[in-house]
């Protein structure tokens, strides 16, 4: 896990390592190459991982859901269908300074139909500050840039989907309560 900080608070976790779900959820699930917790400078999170009625969604994370790759589907969302998956491949670089902090790391979008190949390398470069107030900071501001490339000769094709392909899992408590009135806290 590499954690970013604007000292002492934390900004955000990557996660290079798998994730592992909590008890009662299925180990498929298990996800590295995503961002959770992001937070706040007043320390409240804004993401979420393993939700419960979602599992495969985990905090700041890409994965396409409509592809095509060799003639069949894939879906790097979808966790469940046994399809796809994406990994933190390694971390190119790291730096911290008085301005800003950040990291630069490879991820592998893997198609599992058929063993493990790597159909997509992507590059996240991601970079961390905090606008500051007059006793501690007035917001954190984080730029995730993504440069996804071919892996192979084959392509993958990504088909229109509307999900995209960037996903947030917002926190548990964003969410509206069976009865449509508005979240409380």
């Amino acid at each position: 896990e590499l954690v970013l900080l604007d000292s002492p608070r934390k900004i955000l976790s990557y996660h290079t390592a798998l994730s592992k779900p909590p008890a009662g959820i299925a180990e498929l699930y298990s996800r590295s190459g995503h961002i959770h917790p992001l937070v706040t400078p007043t320390g409240q999170v804004i993401t979420s991982e393993f939700p419960a009625d979602h599992p495969h969604q985990h905090g700041l994370f890409f994965a396409w859901v409509s592809t095509q790759f060799d003639g069949h589907k894939v879906d790097f969302w979808n966790q469940g269908e046994k399809l796809a998956t994406v990994r933190h491949k390694r971390l190119i670089d790291s730096a911290a300074g008085k301005v800003f902090c950040g990291f630069e790391a490879e991820l592998e979008h893997i198609d599992l139909t058929s063993g493990e190949t790597v159909v997509l390398n992507e590059t996240w470069r991601v970079m961390a500050r905090a606008e500051l107030g007059s006793d501690q900071p007035k917001y954190h501001m984080v730029d995730l840039e993504s440069r996804q490339v071919a892996a192979t000769q084959t392509p993958l094709k990504i088909q229109k989907y509307h999900y995209g392909g960037l996903g947030w899992r917002g926190p548990e408590d964003w969410l509206l309560p069976k009865d449509g009135a508005p979240a409380k806290g």
